[in-house]
């Protein structure tokens, strides 16, 4: 029961460090993902077609106020795919990594964030 529970606890803390928010470098238009080689045009298996749901998915919702685990809610999607398919998306220079004291309001203004304050 130890081993299990060491294992419990550790993919908990995996899953916390990687729950990173992003930013879109891109938020007006569509990037081409077929020339970065990130998106297949023709054909492939389900696996292929889940990987490409989780990129559009974490493009669209990349908006400096939602973390992976977050898309991987509301999209029903496995976080280390999502992780995986971001981590693709920040290499080819289409996000950027948001600061966890930072959150980019509706009008995409940034700001400090204030925990514990009400508004």
């Amino acid at each position: 029961y130890l081993e299990e529970s060491f294992n419990m606890y550790r993919s908990v803390v995996d899953l916390l460090e990687c729950n990173i928010t992003y930013l879109t470098t891109n938020p007006m238009c569509e990037p081409q993902l077929g020339k970065r080689g990130l998106y297949k045009t023709i054909g492939g298996d389900n696996r292929d077609s889940r990987r490409q749901m989780a990129m559009l998915s974490v493009l669209n919702l990349a908006d400096g106020t939602h973390s992976l685990l977050d898309i991987a809610e509301r999209w029903d999607l496995d976080f280390e795919l999502l992780h995986s398919v971001a981590t693709a998306l920040a290499r080819a220079g289409l996000l950027v990594e948001q600061p966890p004291d930072m959150v980019t309001t509706s009008l995409g203004r940034r700001r400090r964030a204030t925990a514990g304050k009400s508004g």
